[in-house]
């Protein structure tokens, strides 16, 4: 760890601690949580956790989960190719986006019920209580996906007194959200929540080829509950919710443009008659695209979940049976460029079952316990094409010119060895290829070099008539397969894989009170998962069916086979099924140094279960060697060691926390240009020190400081993967197998021992500072002002920092005065004042060497929202 770092953030944590405590005179309301699956206090959970409140999400206009991360440091989400694609990561580490047979390594949990996808946690944030992030391993308690962490989304539950909230806000992009609630009593016993929200905004990204808008909003989101008191000992819970979302995202702009996207632009300009460039421009800020189609997310998640809790008498036990669907589908343009090379379009169905039980101690005494078991079933069907268009020939053509040659030379030998081979077979077997003319026989044997002699006018002293046959068949087959090659309409035409996956969890904790001051948490859980898939794949990659991998001399063309056929399973050699298994542990000791100061270290592990690949993407070139291991990536074993203070004041609060988190076998599913590929990291290190603190400065003066330092490394990873669309002009990041001979091309991995993984922060802060003022006895308001601070990183492994970087310096403010007595208010805010500009994530463009892109941040939004309590 940087040890000047560390030192000036724990010297400011410190000072805050003297000076804070010293100055301020406002009382601090405790924090409840439930991040140990029991309510506590937030200071009393041994645990690194940052809470964002229902103040906070209203203030800072938090729409959704994606916003969420500006309050949290730790917190970091990737916005991907689709709406639908995000990937969360805690401390540095996370996964999940871009493959349904990749669990996420975040878990999202929403009023105790597990959201297995981060694709179905999209909602709109409204009626929301407050967001619970739990950092580092939480798999002892929370089960197989929060090897890395969990965020915890507690929603408002109904009331006894009726009441309800109206809210109308408006801003730029025509932002226009409806949101309201209802709450009140059913019968004595029995209470209602209802709330609703609904967002549309138009899109901040013009597309200059076809005059549209993308990265809009179309949002709907209902959900109602029910709370009964059936009697003293039993409290039921029914909670339904619904949410969809109609929208034109995401938008990727091209940062660096490669000869060969400059090549396709003159070509494609000229076809279209126009002289503007149709290539992103060059400023991947300036929000202009310029794409043939805009991207399509149709999305739509519902479920419902009953949670019941019965008084036992000295036990308390919890169910929550939960059943969930989401329905998605995305489409896009993703060559990312007005040349028209490539399309996607990718159909994914999510059933999920749940069901939780919890015993747990209610006595008073020294020990305390909780015993539990988690059971979920899950089908997913996943369907994807990715279809070649007009301009693919072009592009690949392009791409080979860098090499001196070019798909009519490609042709042109595959034709010369087509018919090489047909003049040594049989007439009968000849006539059974359908690759001559009826009654045409070839008699004379010849070798693949006669033929292309004889296509240049050079006899093979067989004789004219002979050689006139041979070279009209060779021209035809020539002709054929070079009109075969990246033909519009070809590709990947179905990507149809079933995945049925059960999994269960057995888990138990016990507190035990040492002394009034020591604590000893022991935590132990048994975690099972079990996936059996099926994969009927159909491609017509013409291209990516000639064998050149078995020819040492066309071996290079290999990078460009990007759908070669598909073993399709269950098989012979592959059935299909997928499991594993672990225990994990969380020991715990806790020291209440005064009625005010804890301190505690604990060590954790966690577990995250084989992830398998639901897609053709394992698959190699034809005659290339191929293991099924291609198609699952190992578990991860987590150990986390932390040391945690609290420390509670009269105004407020300050947490430190020091850790040391590994992941062995982190699973990784990086793109390379050609597709994703799923693998592992042998073992991912990070360690470093959280701050987290709220301090009322005056009675009416508050301010929040949340930072994180992380020094992160690839502790060992020998085979990470690079773009390896291994012709000229490609990144020096994925170097040439050997440099003396170009021809076997460039390699698919390269080494990652030791070097520092990208998209993680080492310094990341969030400070705000929120005055609260009285205009009248009845008329109060406030100002809030948020800072977000990231230093520069590279933002993605296998795209080089100098091409793509991402720093972080965005101001959000918001100004809101309420009257107490009408139930009337009004707030005023702006995100990303500052119009800071950064990537979220960056990638190499797909089949278009030399090329990449970035998805960037939103540009500067103000808004106003009007409401109305009843």
């Amino acid at each position: 760890m940087n040890k000047i770092v560390l030192f000036r953030l724990t010297s400011l944590a410190l000072l805050t601690v003297f000076f804070l405590s010293e100055t301020a005179s406002a009382q601090f309301d405790e924090i409840i949580v439930t991040a140990t699956k029991r309510a506590t206090t937030l200071q009393d959970a041994p645990l690194a956790i940052s809470i964002t409140t229902e103040a906070d999400i209203e203030q800072l206009q938090i729409n959704d989960v994606l916003a969420l991360q500006n309050s949290v440091p730790s917190l970091k989400i990737n916005q991907q190719q689709f709406a639908n694609q995000n990937t969360f990561l805690i401390r540095g580490f996370g996964n999940g986006a871009n493959n349904p047979g990749v669990e996420p390594a975040v878990a999202i949990s929403i009023d105790g019920v597990m959201i297995s996808r981060n694709q179905s946690a999209l909602g709109n944030y409204f009626d929301i209580e407050r967001v619970e992030v739990l950092k580092g391993p939480q798999s002892t308690l929370f089960g197989k996906n929060s090897s890395a962490g969990v965020i915890s989304v507690t929603t408002k539950k109904p009331e006894n007194e009726f009441g309800g909230r109206i809210e109308v806000t408006g801003g730029d992009y025509g932002l226009v959200k409806l949101q309201g609630s209802v709450t009140g009593p059913l019968s004595d016993k029995t209470s209602f929540r209802i709330s609703a929200s609904s967002m549309t905004r138009d899109g901040y990204t013009d597309n200059l080829l076809l005059g549209t808008e993308i990265n809009d909003r179309d949002r709907l989101a209902v959900r109602g509950q029910i709370l009964s008191e059936v009697s003293d000992e039993l409290t039921l819970r029914f909670i339904a919710d619904y949410d969809e979302a109609d929208e034109k995202c995401c938008t990727a702009t091209h940062t660096q443009h490669g000869p060969i996207a400059l090549g396709l632009n003159q070509i494609s300009s000229a076809r279209q008659g126009v002289t503007t460039s149709i290539v992103n421009p060059a400023d991947p800020y300036s929000y202009n695209v310029y794409l043939n189609q805009d991207p399509v997310a149709d999305l739509e998640n519902y479920g419902f979940s009953l949670h019941a809790e019965l008084d036992m008498g000295g036990m308390i036990f919890k169910s929550i049976t939960a059943y969930r669907e989401s329905d998605h589908f995305v489409f896009g343009d993703v060559d990312f460029g007005g040349y028209d090379v490539i399309d996607n379009g990718i159909t994914d169905e999510f059933e999920t079952f749940t069901q939780e039980f919890r015993l747990e101690s209610d006595t008073d005494g020294p020990m305390s316990w909780l015993v539990g078991a988690f059971y979920q079933d899950e089908s997913i069907d996943h369907d994807r094409n990715v279809i070649y268009r007009t301009d693919a020939y072009t592009t690949f053509d392009l791409l080979l010119q860098g090499s001196n040659t070019s798909l009519a030379a490609v042709a042109g030998g595959v034709g010369a060895g087509a018919v090489a081979t047909l003049s040594n077979l049989s007439a009968a077997n000849q006539a059974l290829s359908g690759a001559l003319p009826a009654g045409v026989t070839l008699a004379v044997p010849v070798t693949a070099t006669q033929v292309g002699a004889l296509l240049q006018g050079v006899p093979t002293g067989n004789g004219a008539a002979v050689d006139a046959l041979y070279a009209q068949v060779a021209q035809g087959i020539i002709t054929a397969t070079q009109a075969s090659f990246f033909a519009p309409g070809t590709g990947l035409q179905n990507e149809l894989f079933t995945m049925e996956n059960e999994a269960i969890s057995l888990f138990a904790e016990i507190n035990y009170d040492v002394t009034d001051a020591l604590t000893i948490s022991v935590a132990g859980a048994y975690n099972d998962d079990a996936k059996d898939l099926t994969a009927n794949v159909t491609t017509d990659d013409a291209f990516a069916a000639v064998p050149f991998f078995l020819n040492p001399a066309t071996r290079s063309l290999s990078a460009l086979q990007i759908f070669p056929p598909f073993p399709n399973y269950p098989s012979s050699t592959e059935d299909g099924s997928f499991s594993s298994d672990d225990i994990t542990h969380s020991f715990k000791a806790i020291y209440d140094l005064n009625d005010d100061t804890t301190v505690y270290v604990s060590h954790s592990t966690g577990f995250k279960a084989s992830s398998v690949s639901m897609s053709s993407n394992v698959a190699v070139p034809p005659g290339a060697p191929f293991s099924s291991e291609r198609y699952s990536a190992r578990p991860e074993d987590v150990e986390n060691i932390e040391f945690g203070y609290k420390r509670t004041f009269d105004n407020g609060f300050l947490n430190l926390v020091l850790f040391q988190q590994s992941v062995k076998d982190l699973q990784d599913n990086t793109f390379v240009g050609t597709g994703f590929i799923l693998g592992n990291v042998e073992e991912q290190t990070h360690e470093g020190i959280e701050i987290d603190s709220l301090f009322y400065l005056t009675e009416d003066l508050v301010t929040t400081l949340s930072a994180s330092y992380i020094d992160a490394v690839f502790t060992e990873w020998s085979a990470g993967p690079c773009d390896a669309v291994g012709l000229p002009p490609a990144s020096d990041n994925c170097p040439l197998r050997d440099p003396n001979d170009p021809t076997l091309g460039r390699q698919t991995s390269i080494s990652f021992t030791g070097l520092t993984p990208a998209g993680v922060p080492e310094l990341a802060i969030t400070a705000s500072a929120t005055y609260n003022f009285d205009v009248t006895d009845s008329i109060g308001g406030f100002v809030r002002a948020e800072f977000v601070y990231e230093d520069e990183i590279q933002a993605t492994n296998n795209v080089p920092s100098e091409i793509v970087s991402r720093k972080v310096e965005t101001l959000n403010a918001s100004i809101g005065i309420s009257d107490e007595n009408l139930g009337w208010n009004v707030l005023i805010y702006g995100r990303n004042i500052t119009e800071d500009e950064y990537p979220q994530t960056s990638f190499p463009v797909p089949g278009i060497s030399g090329q990449y892109a970035l998805y960037p941040n939103e540009p500067r939004m103000f808004g106003i929202s009007i409401g109305k309590k009843f």
